[in-house]
């Protein structure tokens, strides 16, 4: 299932909000359609923090020795980092994550293709599975014990990440 190593109080907004964001950052309708054309690439992020307030970054993209997190210190105060861990990974470069990011590292996931668990503090969930109206359900049920919802669909898109948003605040969560 999803865990996340952090108290989930310790990491939600100060008013309680759930944490919303996706999987990895180069989903080919954001890269299509949600970052300007011109935009340069290491600008990404701080474009996709201006409109969410985490991200959960896959291990593959942190294990790359070529990784500057210089210039991932430029997000909004409240931005937070999570970082994918399968069962047996080697936690010991996220050390070096987590004394550079400071506050804005927030734990690790262990993530993939998950059934959501209610339980846990952080989900990573494919919207698609769901209508809308089925997540405000879930959520009703389980929002108290959510600090991060991470989308993780085949096809991830500006619109899908925006619509989750638009519920979690029209439930002001």
């Amino acid at each position: 299932m999803i865990h996340d190593n952090s108290s989930q109080q310790e990491h939600q907004l100060d008013n309680g909000s759930i944490r919303l964001g996706a999987f990895g950052l180069e989903h080919a309708d954001l890269l299509n359609n949600f970052y300007p054309e011109d935009l340069p690439e290491d600008w990404r992020l701080g474009f996709y923090a201006n409109e969410f307030n985490a991200l959960l970054v896959p291990e593959s993209v942190w294990r790359d020795e070529s990784l500057d997190l210089e210039d991932w210190l430029d997000v909004p105060e409240a931005f937070c980092f999570y970082f994918e861990c399968n069962e047996g990974t080697d936690k010991s470069r996220l050390d070096k994550f987590e004394s550079l990011l400071g506050k804005h590292y927030c734990g690790t996931v262990n993530s993939g293709r998950q059934t959501i668990d209610g339980r846990s503090a952080v989900a990573v969930i494919d919207m698609q599975s769901r209508s809308l109206r089925e997540w405000r359900v879930w959520l009703e049920e389980h929002a108290d014990m959510l600090g991060a919802i991470f989308l993780n669909d085949d096809d991830l898109s500006y619109k899908k990440l925006s619509d989750f948003k638009s519920l979690l605040e029209l439930m002001n969560l």
